[in-house]
Order: C-alpha cells, then sequence, then structure tokens
C-alpha cells in the first residue's frame, strides 16, 4: 500500500475517556470518548453553545465507552495488519446515538478520523451537525492511534479495577495485551 506518508499529518492524536464514579461504568451510560488530533477535539459540533446538551456531551460522546473504545481499536488494528485497503472507509456508530467516527487508511502508516451524523429516523428529532472540519476529518498516524486508544483503554481497564469490575473486563486486558505486543513487533 502507498499513499500521503506520515510527516503529512494534522498532529499528534489523543483519546481520552470519561465514566461514572461505580461499576456501571462497563454498561450502557457508563462513559464517553474524546478524540482530540493536535489541540482540536474531533467530535466538534456546529452551534455548540445553543445546544442543551447530554451529561457530558459535547466534550466526550457516546454512551458505552467500553464498548466504543474496544471496537474503535478493533478497525484500528484491523488497519496496521493490512486488513482494510486504502481509501476504504469504515465507520464505528457509537451505541445509542447517530454519531460515528469515519477511519480511512490514506497509506502504509496513516489513516484519516472524521467524526460525522446520520439523521434520525423520526425528522421530528435532530441530531447536532458535526463541524466541517470535523465531519472532513483528520489525517493521523495510525499506530500513534492505535496506542492513544490503548492509553484510554488501559484507564478504562483501571477504574473497571478500583469499582471491582475487572472480571467483566478481562477480554478487553486480554485484547490490550495482544495489541501491545502486536505493536512491538
Amino acid at each position: 500500500m502507498t499513499g500521503i506518508g506520515s510527516n503529512e499529518i494534522d498532529g499528534a492524536v489523543n483519546v481520552d475517556i470519561t465514566t461514572v464514579e461505580g461499576p456501571e461504568l462497563v454498561s450502557v451510560g457508563g462513559g464517553a470518548i474524546k478524540i482530540t488530533v493536535g489541540n482540536t477535539r474531533l467530535n466538534r459540533f456546529q452551534n455548540e453553545d445553543e445546544i442543551s446538551w447530554g451529561m457530558w456531551d459535547p466534550e466526550y460522546v457516546g454512551d458505552s465507552v467500553a464498548l466504543d473504545i474496544s471496537q474503535l481499536l478493533d478497525i484500528a488494528i484491523d488497519v496496521h495488519q493490512g486488513n482494510i485497503e486504502r481509501y476504504e472507509v469504515v465507520t464505528q456508530l457509537l451505541e445509542g446515538f447517530r454519531y460515528y467516527f469515519l477511519i480511512e487508511p490514506l497509506g502504509d502508516t496513516v489513516v484519516r478520523l472524521a467524526f460525522q451524523t446520520r439523521e434520525q429516523i423520526d425528522p421530528a428529532l435532530s441530531v447536532p451537525t458535526p463541524s466541517p472540519q470535523s465531519a472532513r476529518g483528520y489525517v493521523v498516524d495510525n499506530e500513534d492511534f492505535i496506542r492513544a486508544l490503548l492509553n484510554g483503554y488501559n484507564e478504562l481497564l483501571s477504574a473497571a479495577s478500583n469499582y471491582g469490575v475487572e472480571h467483566q473486563m478481562e477480554p478487553g486486558r486480554e485484547q490490550a495485551t495482544m495489541v501491545e505486543s502486536l505493536l512491538e513487533d
């Protein structure tokens, strides 16, 4: 695979999570995710100041961080292993929302990350519109994206341990260990 080089990225990528305080953090409603590129939040919306938001929106999005971050990690690993072709767009719908992250390999080592939304089935329900730059996306180094997801995932695993629900995250711990060894190769 060829494509643009890693020196043409838009900035460093970072993944942060937020969770509820308690064992509910591993279930729906347990937490959300924020991805930044450089100092810019990927999940930005138009007219954020004019919208009434939920518990952690718009800074963080999603409602099931344990599921969302695991699925994003799976996608990033598939890109890393060459299982997703250049310019093949993969989306990860955030559980319970009409929001999704878009991942598109642009070369051997870089991906485009974007944040987009889908319209509700009921036109009476509105979905906030992402900012134009969020919808277009940012180019980042895929291995850096994987490491950022791992950092967020490890933060989630630590929180699960603090609240005594680490046994529910055991598949996640195995996934994180596998990913770390893959990056070492």
